[in-house]
């Protein structure tokens, strides 16, 4: 089994334990290998922690996806807890005006899309500036470090959902990414310091770790989901629904007007490695499309180690725009999720392939640049 940064960083946290005071910031799904909240296994070390910090569905993850989180007291540790999702969406370096050492414990899920990343970019830049060291305690990607996919976000579409110019899917623990980004960012070796994983390659997916996965955001259902989400979350920039509101959001896609048979047939012929998508009907209790019938596909993974979940989401839209074209609606926030400014107008005039031929380039050219942040080999 993996060992996690912050296994590394208990075992040896008794210099950090005198005269110092921290602030934590975390989320639900950092937990050690036995389930327990890292939150509370600090409080009960006796680490003196005197504030936290919290990103989108907050530090117990009972938000929903987009809801807003209020500043509040812990009602288990106590402590107050300041909110980077809803209230304000960035850390400022006043908040570090009292504390003498920032810990930083998120799990990400290896794409470009999820705020997490925003929120530890935030709070790294704050911290930065007011002159905190802080601590990354790393976490496996659960899509592993193999594969790295997608264009780079354009600095025009940054937002909140792509706040760095990386990959859709980078291939990257969050500790070699901000290695990376500090470096652009010539930050001393004395302000970040990475605690990195035992035991961990950058061949691994999550079931490799024998981790148990504890959902970092209510609808990261598990690996699969995981595995799938950077190319089918592009769907969220369509009418089409994502799954949300079923038990395999990220897994299956639909609408009412689709044709689920001839969906299915058109992108088996497509042979995506590693996967095969099945004709399903079934009805979203919320989001799009909620308590309407819908027609559509199920991906299922079948050799997850062959899977390329950018192309599969690209395909996905393609094929929508080509048998549906006057019902398949592109939304704004298809700009901020893939990066480009009219991925419809793209993809009207160019086979999916195409496209992916140049997102490719790009994924290529950022794969090179961060290999020497490696922290895990890849084989």
């Amino acid at each position: 089994m993996s060992q996690l940064g912050f296994e590394s960083f208990l075992e040896n946290s008794t210099p950090y334990l005198t005269g110092k005071r921290w602030a934590l910031a975390t989320h639900t799904s950092a937990t050690t290998a036995q389930c327990d909240p890292v939150v509370d296994v600090l409080v009960q070390s006796s680490l003196p922690l005197i504030k936290l910090f919290s990103g989108e569905h907050g530090l117990r993850g009972d938000a929903a996806a987009g809801d807003a989180v209020p500043d509040h007291i812990d009602p288990y540790t106590e402590l107050p807890l300041i909110s980077l999702y809803g209230p304000r969406y960035a850390a400022e370096a006043s908040m570090f005006a009292d504390v003498d050492g920032l810990i930083v414990d998120f799990q990400d899920i290896g794409s470009r899309y999820y705020t997490f990343t925003a929120t530890v970019l935030s709070l790294l830049i704050a911290a930065h500036e007011a002159r905190v060291p802080a601590y990354l305690l790393d976490r496996p990607n659960p899509i592993g470090g193999l594969v790295v996919e997608g264009n780079l976000l354009a600095d025009r579409a940054r937002s909140i959902v792509g706040a760095l110019p990386i990959p859709i899917r980078h291939g990257l623990t969050l500790g070699e990414l901000f290695q990376w980004y500090g470096n652009q960012q010539n930050w001393s070796k004395d302000f970040l310091h990475v605690i990195p994983c035992q035991g961990l390659t950058g061949s691994m997916l999550w079931h490799d770790t024998q981790l148990p996965w504890v959902p970092p955001s209510p609808n990261a259902t598990g690996p699969i989901m995981a595995l799938l989400y950077p190319g089918t979350c592009l769907i969220e920039g369509t009418n089409f629904s994502e799954g949300r509101g079923t038990a395999y959001p990220f897994e299956i896609i639909g609408a009412p007007f689709v044709d689920g048979h001839q969906f299915a047939s058109v992108l088996n012929r497509h042979e995506h490695p590693g996967v095969r998508f099945r004709p399903i009907t079934f009805r979203p209790t919320t989001s799009k499309h909620a308590g309407q019938i819908c027609h559509g596909v199920q991906i299922h993974v079948l050799n997850p180690y062959l899977v390329r979940s950018v192309s599969i989401g690209l395909d996905l839209i393609n094929t929508t725009l080509r048998l549906w074209p006057e019902e398949t609606e592109i939304n704004p926030f298809m700009a901020k999720l893939s990066g480009t400014q009219d991925l419809r107008s793209v993809l009207h005039k160019a086979e999916y392939a195409d496209v992916l031929r140049e997102f490719q380039s790009q994924s290529n050219d950022f794969r090179l640049e961060t290999e020497e942040y490696w922290l895990y080999p890849r084989s």
